[in-house]
């Protein structure tokens, strides 16, 4: 989640405008974003909530296949299973502070 965060907030230091890339923030900016992010209270509220109307074979099956791939599911990147709420609460929570952070240059 915070490999996800973090090149999300990448994605965001920057902002096209006028022809040229305008940097809005940086690289430690959006390091302390992600550190202050509670990922406790994300996991307890937002992706518990999500999963809670899956069927709790279905979530041992889960669990198990993400097991047997070490978390991996190739040599370059990760697998997480996402839902669309888990994403959209996450990158909401991100643009906030990316808001907070441009209000207070």
């Amino acid at each position: 989640m915070k490999k996800f965060g973090m090149e999300y907030m990448y994605s965001k230091m920057f902002k096209y405008k006028n022809g040229e890339n305008i940097r809005v923030s940086t690289k430690e900016q959006a390091e302390q974003i992600l550190n202050q992010f509670d990922f406790k209270s994300f996991k307890e509220h937002s992706i518990y909530n999500t999963f809670s109307l899956v069927s709790e074979d279905n979530l041992k099956a889960l669990i198990e296949f993400y097991k047997t791939l070490n978390g991996k599911i190739n040599k370059s990147g990760g697998l997480f299973i996402n839902n669309n709420v888990i994403i959209t609460n996450f990158t909401g929570y991100l643009n906030q502070e990316i808001e907070k952070t441009k209000a207070n240059k």
